[in-house]
């Protein structure tokens, strides 16, 4: 008997080691963006960390060897139209940099993107489809097609912003591709002029930025904003197939 509480003791012991072992598994350096690929079962079958030279040296160039600006349009709760003019990095490039036989996407691919570093922490998952599709823009004419939300004396909502008569052959969108910002700049009601020449600021992790969507602008609207999350530590990034 006094053999067998021994066992079950070293049972134990092993059993909360391994645990603590695979808890720091699963930390992450703040100061390392993490990046896994897993398979369609959800195996992890690549993970690569890359600190902020690293990222910096895969951001999209222009024509002139000058990281590449790339403005992007989203709504906010308000509801009110916000504009982002960002570098960074483009997502594909990023995953296959991570694992060098990816070679093609699927639509139905997952990204989550995860803040679990912070003191809030946040994620958003969405399909290569939905991020990559073609309709998401940035609108350089929003100002002129939407009406802003009109607020009382205490900053409460008394009429909610919305695109003028609901009209999105208004809009004027140039298609943008995703990225993972690593300079940027973001404001309500910032003009596209505003854009153009405002002052980009070196975010400590990435920021997910995505264009958006005409139809997003029509009720119900599409918060997407919320979704540009700051701070990112892990991409996880999931084969369909």
């Amino acid at each position: 008997m006094r053999n067998m509480k021994k066992i079950f003791a070293c049972m134990i012991a092993v059993t909360l080691l391994i645990g603590s072992m695979s808890m720091t598994a699963f930390a992450t350096d703040p100061d390392v963006l993490t990046v896994n690929i897993k398979n369609s079962s959800g195996v992890v079958i690549a993970t690569e960390g890359y600190t902020r030279a690293e990222l910096e040296a895969m951001a999209v160039q222009d024509a002139y060897g000058d990281d590449l600006k790339v403005k992007y349009s989203s709504l906010d709760k308000l509801p009110a139209w916000r504009t982002t003019v960002a570098t960074g990095i483009d997502l594909e490039d990023l995953i296959q940099n991570t694992h060098s036989s990816i070679t093609t996407f699927a639509a139905n691919d997952t990204f989550t993107f995860a803040d679990v570093n912070s003191s809030k922490p946040a994620s958003f998952t969405a399909t290569y489809g939905n991020l990559y599709d073609s309709a998401r823009s940035y609108f350089s004419n929003l100002p002129d097609c939407w009406i802003e939300t009109v607020l009382d004396g205490s900053g409460n909502v008394v009429t909610p912003g919305y695109l003028i008569d609901g009209d999105t052959d208004l809009l004027e969108g140039e298609t943008v591709t995703p990225m993972l910002a690593l300079t940027y700049s973001q404001a309500r009601y910032m003009t596209d002029t505003a854009a153009d020449s405002a002052a980009l600021f070196s975010s400590g992790t990435p920021m997910l930025c995505y264009g958006l969507k005409a139809t997003e602008l029509l009720s119900p609207l599409a918060y997407t904003n919320n979704n540009f999350v700051r701070e990112i530590d892990v991409v996880t990034f999931q084969l369909a197939n």
